[in-house]
């Protein structure tokens, strides 16, 4: 539980880390150690990453998995099941993460040569990329998560954990695409006029430019806003509809359930609110004593805690 639960956080830093550092073309060294406090912080993420998925690799070949209902435990069967499912994933996101950070760590910019050009080509550190599908892994450590949460018996935390599951995939939705769109204007600004000089950030800082990329995610602009765009840029214009159309289809989707959710939780709020209103007043035509509706209150409290207000199929 605890080596997975690491496991996700290194792949939801990668998720948030990873986008900024390609689109704003940052390099992470291994060596040397830097100074600024933001450069040793990406410096112990890019040795964390390289040490800890190939130690991941190693440990997912003694790691039991269930099947059928049953945990196979057996060393044979736990090797032919990563064989057929991460492993090809895995091994190759591992060597590309390690190519990437020998070519960033041991040549330097005066180097010249097919190697320099390598280290530098945009398509070769787009490879990076690849290492964001991994959040497709975290959908185990995401379940077990739940059952924990479900263990607590606590419905109402069932609840705030899908509610806070769903915020996280909107918030990291919108991350990605702020990111592409600042790399798309970075790019397309290489050969003419991009979305970054039309808006005039083009030196502006960092969280300037992140915070103009992250408005064009949460707020689309509008067919007439679309129009400082450059005629000619049709990369911009092309990612742009495509942000929209993942805006409506993921974000929307997220809210729908968000909002679901939402209105479970402020009916059984409501369901529990009635449930002490009804006892306490049947509390009172009995004459009850104050200790005694206290200690019932409490206990009602307790109880009401536990329930869960869903019918289940008696056949489970």
């Amino acid at each position: 539980f605890s080596w997975d639960l690491i496991g996700t956080c290194l792949i939801i830093l990668d998720v948030v880390i990873l986008p900024l550092t390609l689109a704003w073309q940052i390099d992470k060294k291994l060596f040397p150690i830097q100074k600024s406090f933001e450069a040793m912080l990406l410096q112990l993420l890019a040795w964390t990453n390289v040490l800890f998925w190939p130690l991941d690799v190693l440990l997912n070949f003694n790691t039991g998995f269930h099947q059928k209902g049953l945990l196979i435990m057996k060393r044979k069967p736990i090797a032919k099941n990563y064989v057929h499912t991460w492993l090809a994933f895995d091994v190759t996101v591992v060597l590309i993460d390690w190519t990437l950070s020998i070519l960033n760590t041991f040549l330097e910019d005066e180097n010249q040569g097919y190697l320099q050009t390598l280290r530098s080509a945009r398509y070769l550190r787009a490879f990076r990329s690849v290492r964001i599908l991994r959040i497709i892994k975290s959908r185990k450590m995401n379940i077990t998560l739940e059952n924990w949460v479900i263990g607590l018996g606590q419905q109402n935390l069932v609840l705030a954990f899908n509610v806070l599951r769903m915020l996280l995939s909107i918030l990291l939705t919108a991350h990605l695409l702020a990111c592409t769109w600042f790399g798309v204007g970075v790019v397309v600004s290489q050969t003419g006029e991009s979305w970054i000089d039309v808006a005039g950030v083009g030196s502006s800082t960092g969280p300037v430019q992140y915070l103009h990329a992250l408005s064009w995610v949460v707020q689309p602009p509008s067919v007439p806003e679309l129009g400082v765009l450059n005629t000619d840029s049709l990369l911009e214009r092309i990612v742009s509809i495509m942000m929209v159309v993942v805006t409506v289809l993921v974000i929307g989707s997220a809210l729908s359930l968000l909002t679901g959710t939402l209105q479970e939780i402020r009916t059984i709020n409501n369901q529990r609110s009635r449930k002490r209103r009804e006892l306490r007043t049947y509390l009172h035509s009995q004459s009850a004593p104050t200790e005694l509706v206290m200690r019932i209150m409490s206990f009602a409290d307790y109880k009401l805690d536990r329930h869960s207000p869903v019918s289940y199929d008696i056949d489970l």
